[in-house]
């Protein structure tokens, strides 16, 4: 309860300082509407208030999603999840909400891994990584999405092979409207379901309330790689031990880190 209270301080003030920058844009956009001013500048002062609007709607559709996810994370039910399956039911479902891009996603999925939890919670982890896997990759690029067991440990990653991040910039990636994209044709890497840097600050609370840690890292032959460690289920290492097929072998498989 301390934590889930914590945390909700922290939205709130994360949440007041991104709807500030928009706010004020506004405000000095009306000053120089009230001044006698030329037709560009108007036009100017306009084309800041639209954009700045644009901002704050996507905000508060960003503000809803975390806090949707805050709440999520206060309930306490958990139960034992077969882990393994629930990623290729995913992979599989991905492939076919996106049939003319099916062999954009290659899966490596290691069978009997379990883990205890909740599945919206898992769910809304693969969801958000290979979402933003996804918005970095080239068109004609790959998404790696892997689950293997090791050292108690269930390690869930996907991998991209955009530009990667900024090392400076490493640290920063799983703040709540964190979002930092390369520009396309003189503008940003938004879209029209713009990014405001919620997708991996979910990742990372969904992965703390599943007792488990989310690691970032550029790949050493390009790339980014984004791994998720969950604690397994109580004997389900020793059923990956004795029941596990060998991986599928891959054209493109990535080096994923550690």
């Amino acid at each position: 309860l301390n934590d889930a209270a914590a945390l909700l301080r922290r939205s709130a003030e994360d949440n007041a300082h991104a709807f500030k920058t928009p706010v004020a844009i506004i405000r000095q956009a009306l000053e120089m509407v009230r001044r006698p001013i030329g037709p560009e500048r108007m036009k100017a002062a306009f084309d800041a208030i639209e954009a700045s609007l644009a901002k704050l709607d996507g905000l508060i559709r960003s503000a809803r999603r975390l806090d949707v996810a805050t709440a999520d994370s206060l309930e306490t039910a958990r139960h034992s999840v077969d882990l393994s399956s629930l990623v290729e039911g995913f992979a599989a479902e991905h492939a076919l909400m996106n049939a003319a891009r099916a062999e954009r996603l290659v899966s490596d999925i290691e069978a009997g891994i379990a883990i205890l939890g909740r599945e919206e919670l898992v769910e809304t982890i693969l969801e958000n990584l290979v979402d933003n896997a996804d918005s970095f990759s080239p068109p004609d690029g790959r998404v790696f999405l892997s689950l293997s067991a090791r050292d108690g440990m269930a390690v869930l990653s996907v991998a991209d092979q955009g530009p990667g991040v900024a090392p400076d910039r490493l640290a920063n990636i799983f703040e709540r409207y964190y979002s930092q994209r390369p520009r396309v044709d003189g503008r940003d890497g938004r879209n029209g379901d713009a990014h405001y840097g919620v997708g991996l600050w979910i990742v990372r609370q969904n992965a703390s309330v599943l007792g488990g840690q989310v690691m970032a890292a550029n790949r050493p032959d390009g790339g980014f790689v984004v791994t998720v460690a969950l604690p397994l289920a109580r004997g389900a290492a020793a059923r990956v031990q004795t029941t596990s097929p060998p991986a599928p072998e891959h054209a493109e498989r990535p080096r994923l880190a550690s």
